[in-house]
């Protein structure tokens, strides 16, 4: 469950940053050609709203949950330092009780998509072991 409000909230913390406020990689600014996709921090800022949050489980991809539809609205808040360099976006929370995590970031005109495929979940709901998944979260420009 973790997971899900980390998820949910690294784009939002990006979004909500004014520029001066945004942290990059060490010598990286974003712009210096190195970027596979041409995604910079300047592309994510702005208003997004989740529309799919989905967990696959990486035994068994007839099994999966998408939690947007499960849960509902997530509220919770917490600080990370954000790093984006190339299409990896890494979220080093300062929470130690919460984990570092690396998003593939994939944009599309107006729909951005951060996929993890070292994610976990309990897939019973029931706060069982969770199993190896992949995390893919879909937002949508707004």
């Amino acid at each position: 469950m973790k997971r899900l409000i980390t998820t949910c909230f690294v784009l939002f913390a990006v979004a909500a940053c004014s520029e001066s406020e945004q942290v990059t990689a060490p010598g990286d600014d974003g712009n210096d050609g190195n970027d596979t996709q041409g995604i910079t921090i300047d592309n994510l800022v702005g208003s997004w709203t989740a529309s799919s949050h989905m967990f696959t489980n990486n035994s068994d991809a007839g099994e999966t949950y998408d939690l947007m539809f499960i849960f509902g609205p997530v509220d919770d808040e917490w600080d990370a330092q954000l790093t984006l360099v190339g299409s990896t976006l890494t979220s080093r929370p300062v929470e130690a009780s919460r984990s570092v995590r690396n998003w593939t970031v994939t944009l599309e005109g107006n729909v951005l998509t951060l996929t993890d495929t070292d994610a976990s979940f309990d897939f019973t709901l029931s706060d069982a072991a969770e199993v190896s998944a992949t995390e893919v979260v879909v937002f949508v420009r707004q």
